[in-house]
């Protein structure tokens, strides 16, 4: 079927393309190509210092950074180290006096079962 199809296409119009390139482009070719090319340059030279000031800012940078989360994390452990307070003299006053039931001081302390049983052993 591909065969029959074109052959009608090359009986019809031919076997020529359509594109031709002008007489003697191929000759002249190689030396307009060579002609456009440009000489080479040399390299230009880049001073050292900017190297070292690039890497020096770099490391500034890094040392900030690990300053910042060494200062974060300093204050973040600092502030769960803090030892509770104290209940004052008048709270525990009470306590002794009777004036406070043990299950309030349990709710206040938010003690479970098993840590009231473990405060009891170590008495």
């Amino acid at each position: 079927m591909i065969d029959q199809d074109e052959d009608i296409l090359k009986r019809k119009y031919g076997k020529a393309t359509g594109f031709r390139a002008p007489d003697g482009y191929f000759d002249q070719l190689a030396s307009d190509v060579m002609s456009k090319i440009q000489e080479p340059q040399q390299a230009a030279v880049v001073p050292l210092k900017r190297r070292v000031h690039r890497r020096v800012n770099s490391i500034i940078a890094a040392a900030a950074c690990v300053g910042v989360v060494g200062i974060a994390l300093w204050t973040y452990l600092s502030k769960s180290e803090q030892t509770p307070t104290v209940p004052s003299e008048h709270w525990i006053a009470n306590v002794n006096a009777g004036e406070i039931s043990a299950d309030e001081v349990v709710d206040y302390t938010m003690m479970d079962n098993e840590a009231i049983y473990a405060s009891l052993v170590n008495e």
